[in-house]
């Protein structure tokens, strides 16, 4: 019954706070669990990818978006961009050409 707890019933609870502090928007905490070969260990590597990726995204977003609003229209963006991010990639570089 340990090892049940141990080795799956906790990192699935990890899993599940982690899950519900992304749903929440919440990305500086990041899950203490280390990926591996098991079910669990892909979805922390994909949750640790899915943070790291987010924050880059955002921080760029905010970056953009903030050298936009001083009038400079000369910014790159560098990050790649996934899923749904792609329309807020695409948007952005449709302001950029539209100010050349």
């Amino acid at each position: 019954m340990k090892f049940a707890n141990r080795e799956l019933l906790v990192p699935i609870i990890k899993v599940s706070e982690q899950m519900e502090e992304l749903a929440q928007g919440h990305f500086v905490n990041k899950i203490d669990l280390v990926p591996d070969s098991t079910e669990v260990g892909k979805m922390v590597e994909s949750i640790l990818f899915m943070n790291d990726n987010f924050t880059k995204m955002i921080s760029e977003i905010s970056s953009v978006l903030g050298s936009m609003a001083d009038g400079n229209y000369q910014v790159s963006l560098n990050e790649t961009y996934v899923g749904e991010f792609v329309e807020i990639r695409e948007s952005m570089y449709k302001i950029i050409d539209s100010t050349k």
